[in-house]
């Protein structure tokens, strides 16, 4: 589970991460080694964070993405530097 309110999500396995409500931006990922899959899983109440595109995150068609309840978003980690990363979105759920 990521923590109300965090920016950063912590990776410790590929998988499914919860989201939980919290008005934030979700800005980074860190600890994601290269061609890693992932899975966000929308908050099931509160403010839901959102993520956009641009700095970390390469969003299909630049469509930003709000982690609603029962949606789901799915990214590959792309090493692009020695210590930089870009989260490329897979596909992507909203009910």
């Amino acid at each position: 589970m990521v923590p109300t309110g965090s920016t950063d999500i912590a990776f410790t396995t590929p998988g499914q991460y919860q989201l939980t409500g919290g008005a934030a931006a979700i800005a980074k990922v860190t600890g994601a080694p290269h061609d890693a899959v992932f899975t966000l899983l929308g908050a099931p109440s509160g403010v839901a964070p959102t993520i956009e595109t641009g700095g970390a995150f390469l969003l299909k068609q630049g469509k930003k993405f709000t982690a609603s309840p029962g949606s789901q978003i799915t990214f590959r980690t792309f090493a692009d530097g020695a210590s930089s990363f870009k989260y490329i979105e897979q596909s992507r759920y909203i009910p």
